[in-house]
């Protein structure tokens, strides 16, 4: 999954020569590759419809992490790895030739993402990043 994160700082007294505004937006860009463990509710199918919920965890690999960059002045630091709680809704519509699914899935970090470090002016005002994701997803089966 490719997500990112935009952080918006009001900063008291910008730097001109860097090139500061008043405030500042950091972007964090993100490619994560996740492992969803989860325990589906399916209703009974009515025809060509059926609905199911589903509740679990997942376990995320950050392949785009900067926890180890040296020269990261104005970067904000995020650790490799997160794992969260999910729960969503979904639908199965069975056309004659596939399976059509779409979901909607709620999703909540639990560790803190962040990766402080107290030499960096754009991280180490931050205490806790968590992830939280609204995830729309259609899936087509054969």
């Amino acid at each position: 999954m490719f997500s990112y994160k935009i952080l918006t700082y009001h900063v008291k007294y910008p730097d001109g020569t860097k090139e500061e505004l008043p405030i500042m937006t950091k972007i964090v860009e993100s490619i994560l590759l996740g492992l969803p463990l989860h325990l589906k509710f399916r209703s009974d199918r009515i025809e060509n419809f059926r609905v199911y919920m589903f509740g679990g965890v997942k376990f995320e690999y950050d392949l785009a992490s900067n926890a180890r960059a040296r020269k990261a002045e104005d970067l904000v630091k995020l650790k490799k790895i997160d794992m969260g709680v999910e729960a969503g809704i979904g639908f199965n519509f069975y056309f004659p030739v596939f399976i059509l699914s779409p979901e909607l899935k709620i999703s909540n970090g639990i560790f803190n993402s962040h990766s402080r470090d107290a030499n960096l002016k754009y991280s180490n005002v931050i205490d806790k990043l968590n992830s939280r994701m609204f995830v729309f997803s259609l899936i087509f089966e054969g």
